[in-house]
């Protein structure tokens, strides 16, 4: 039965406080979702956010306190944005991410971070003159803040 079909559905949703404490528990599991797109609306690079932006919204779905779904409808939720970031989060987006010193990929799961390695590796191939194992190793040494990158001055530039 569709309340917009019957007026006096409609009216009894209006007046319904279980209605309101739903359509707001709508509004809050939303707002991040709104948030993140205008985020990455922008004139601004964004490669290396995109794995973050699926990492926070992952985690708010999941969290019983902003969920007004039923289970049922959580998980489905959850199966949608999992889907969602199958499909946009490509390698590229792995990797902006592994570089990026704001992330270093601490959103990316193992194996998003060795996709991203991958494509480093094999953008090294490419390049004239750039040695694949020197990428690597220099890659490997970011990642444990080591040697060169151990130093405080160059992750606080």
């Amino acid at each position: 039965m569709d309340s917009f079909c019957y007026p006096q559905l409609r009216k009894k949703n209006i007046l319904s406080d279980v209605f309101w404490a739903q359509l707001n528990g709508v509004l809050k599991l939303l707002q991040p979702v709104a948030q993140w797109i205008t985020v990455i609306e922008s004139d601004k690079p964004q490669l290396s956010i995109i794995a973050r932006l699926f990492s926070e919204l992952a985690m708010h779905f999941e969290s019983t306190n902003s969920n007004p779904f039923t289970k049922q409808e959580q998980k489905l939720a959850l199966a949608s944005l999992a889907a969602r970031r199958e499909f946009c989060l490509k390698d590229v987006h792995k990797a902006a991410n592994l570089l990026d010193p704001r992330y270093i990929g601490k959103q990316l799961s193992e194996e998003d971070a060795v996709d991203a390695c991958e494509l480093i590796a094999n953008l090294a191939k490419c390049a004239d003159g750039i040695s694949e194992d020197d990428v690597l190793a220099d890659l490997a040494s970011y990642r444990s803040k080591s040697g060169l990158w151990s130093k405080p001055f160059i992750w606080s530039s």
